[in-house]
C-alpha cells in the first residue's frame, strides 16, 4: 500500500494534536489517559508498518518511543510536558522534511 506524501503530511499535522492532546489528559488525572496512550501507540506502529517514508525515518520511530514510554512508565507533570513537546518537535520537523 502506498500512501502520498501529502497524506502522510496531513497525518502528521493531525498527530500533533494527539500527542498534544496528553497534557490536559495528565494534569486531569483522566481515567483513560493509558488508554489513549496505547491506542495512539498502536495507531502510529499501524502508520509505521504501511508507509514507507515513515519506515526509513528514526525520528518517528523516536516518537513512537515517546508515547511507548508515557503509556508504560510512571512520570511527573514536568517530564509529562518535557516529553510531550519533544515529541511535537520533532513531528514538526518530520513535517518540514516531506515538503
Amino acid at each position: 500500500m502506498t500512501i502520498p506524501n501529502e497524506a502522510f503530511k496531513c497525518y502528521l499535522k493531525a498527530l500533533i494534536n494527539k500527542v498534544y492532546k496528553v497534557l490536559p489528559m495528565y494534569e486531569e488525572e483522566n481515567k483513560n489517559l493509558r488508554s489513549y496512550l496505547q491506542s495512539l501507540e498502536r495507531e502510529m506502529t499501524g502508520c509505521y508498518q504501511i508507509y514507507q517514508s515513515a519506515c526509513k525515518d528514526a525520528n518517528f520511530l523516536s516518537v513512537i518511543g515517546i508515547v511507548r514510554y508515557l503509556h508504560t512508565e510512571d512520570y511527573d507533570q514536568r517530564t509529562c510536558k518535557q516529553e510531550v513537546f519533544k515529541a511535537i518537535r520533532i513531528i514538526e520537523n518530520i513535517v518540514e522534511r516531506t515538503e
